[in-house]
């Protein structure tokens, strides 16, 4: 059984213009980051994107989450279309899509303990107000069996 799609990646193109400076042999140019990706998940995948250094990991996700424009293709996540030239950059297009780094190091603030680093995106985006923060806190740490 399948669940709802949440993220639909059609022929999705990034590239980047390719600038001389005194360092770099040649001349002006284009490097494809990510050249003609797609792929499909719904609500009861994972996935993780694996690759080499410098194959496109990070771009496309930056894609998806609005940082950087795609030059073709389309991208949908939870019914949101991202198509070539627009950026979604608003709150709530942000509460539903974030990124998460492999290095935890810079991902996760060692002086927080695990309540205020969940209750942290909470509080930014304004989902809820502080005084049912702690009863939204209790229902994520039980969702993990960590209370």
């Amino acid at each position: 059984m399948s669940g709802k799609e949440i993220l639909r990646i059609e022929d999705v193109k990034v590239s980047f213009s390719k600038r001389s400076n005194l360092f770099s042999r040649g001349g002006k140019g284009v490097v494809k980051a990510v050249d003609g990706i797609s792929l499909s998940m719904d609500s009861r995948e994972i996935y993780g994107i694996v690759g080499e250094s410098g194959s496109g990991k990070t771009t496309l996700g930056r894609a998806v989450i609005g940082l950087i424009p795609i030059c073709s293709g389309e991208i949908t996540v939870f019914d949101t279309k991202i198509s070539a030239g627009s950026r979604r950059r608003d709150r709530l297009y942000r509460t539903k899509v974030q990124m998460i780094f492999q290095d935890p190091d810079s991902s996760l603030n060692p002086n927080m303990n695990v309540g205020r680093l969940l209750a942290e995106p909470i509080l930014i985006n304004r989902l809820r107000p502080k005084k049912l923060l702690q009863e939204r806190l209790e229902e994520l740490l039980d969702m993990d069996g960590c209370v």
